[in-house]
């Protein structure tokens, strides 16, 4: 298969934390991209996608197959970089590294954003929210067992947290 389209509730609290979601699983263990679509979402716009990442490691055989998917769905294309207390960075630097990115995967109709938040995954909203995001797309490592008790995963976690349509892929 291209492309896993599932729905998903979400998931939280004590459940959560002992057992994950089915969509966190799926998420975490599957090669092929998956969107995930929340249960309150009644129609998806493609027109706008946005590309969540930090931009440094982008040699990922993952990001050359979801960057021709994204081309095929979207019109416009935004390089979304969600900064964190935890994980903050200079702007310029970010500005540069979107921009080789954009150059590395020739992408054209783009638009780079950069959003401060103190969570990711509310940064990651907001930025949907304000930028008429119609679909955000983010990699995953797809750890498993003790590795994902350290380091738990970001794509999971937006998938749990954000009602709004998820594209998450693989980037081992």
């Amino acid at each position: 298969f291209d492309l896993i389209v599932m729905g998903t509730e979400g998931d939280d609290g004590i459940s959560e934390v002992l057992f994950g979601s089915v969509a966190e699983k799926v998420v975490r263990r599957s090669l092929t991209p998956v969107l995930s679509i929340g249960k309150s979402i009644k129609e998806i716009n493609f027109d706008n996608i946005s590309l969540v990442a930090d931009f440094k490691e982008n040699d990922h055989e993952g990001y050359f197959k979801i960057i021709e998917t994204l081309r095929m769905l979207s019109k416009k294309i935004f390089l979304t970089r969600i900064n964190t207390p935890y994980s903050f960075e200079n702007t310029n630097v970010t500005k540069q590294l979107m921009t080789d990115f954009a150059t590395k995967y020739d992408l054209q109709n783009v638009e780079k954003v950069e959003f401060n938040h103190d969570r990711f995954e509310m940064g990651v909203y907001q930025s949907a929210k304000e930028n008429n995001i119609g679909i955000v797309a983010i990699g995953t490592h797809g750890r498993s067992g003790i590795s994902h008790i350290f380091k738990s995963s970001i794509a999971e976690d937006v998938v749990n947290h954000l009602d709004t349509p998820i594209l998450t892929f693989n980037i081992q």
